[in-house]
């Protein structure tokens, strides 16, 4: 579980720094990231 949220933190900074780039296509591509890290724990269920 710490390793998926070290992806989502990092997904969150690179968002952060395509946004002060201003560049659109890295802003959109960590936006999926982000949702598709969303996805995957919300399906999970510890064991």
């Amino acid at each position: 579980m710490a390793g998926w949220a070290a992806f989502a933190l990092s997904g969150v900074f690179y968002l952060i720094s395509s946004i002060r780039a201003g560049d659109v296509w890295s802003a959109i591509g960590s936006i999926v990231w982000l949702i598709g890290i969303g996805f995957f724990l919300a399906s999970y269920r510890p064991s």
